[in-house]
């Protein structure tokens, strides 16, 4: 049996909730399968199946994918190796662009409407 173990979310590190979301969008059509198979025997399985195979689940999972990148990048460039103060701003306004930018092309959305089309990623979801 292939066994795979998703990433937990964390409410004070940043990194740790990306890469929860990440794992969720990599693996949701199996997420769900496996939700499916154990719902009837397992409560917590049923309430996650109903709760994951929402829209607006799916939606604010392609969001958050979408903008967690942005940060995270900034949170390793201060994480590894020594910080240099005379390029925090530089660093911090290029995030803070970065994240504008997405909000005004709203890829996260066209991404979402691409992905539940006929061929799409989560079309039979």
């Amino acid at each position: 049996m292939c066994q795979k173990r998703q990433a937990k979310a964390t409410r004070t590190r940043w990194l740790s909730l990306s890469k929860a979301v990440e794992g969720v969008f990599n693996d949701y059509l199996a997420l769900m399968q496996t939700l499916r198979k154990l719902k009837s025997s397992d409560v917590l399985a049923a309430g996650l199946l109903q709760k994951m195979h929402d829209v607006k689940f799916i939606e604010v999972e392609l969001i958050m994918k979408n903008i967690l990148t942005v940060p995270n990048k900034l949170s390793c460039a201060f994480q590894h190796g020594q910080v240099f103060f005379a390029l925090m701003e530089p660093a911090i306004q290029k995030t803070i662009g970065d994240l504008d930018q997405i909000a005004q092309k709203a890829s996260p959305i066209s991404e979402f409407a691409a992905s539940l089309k006929q061929g799409g990623r989560l079309h039979l979801a």
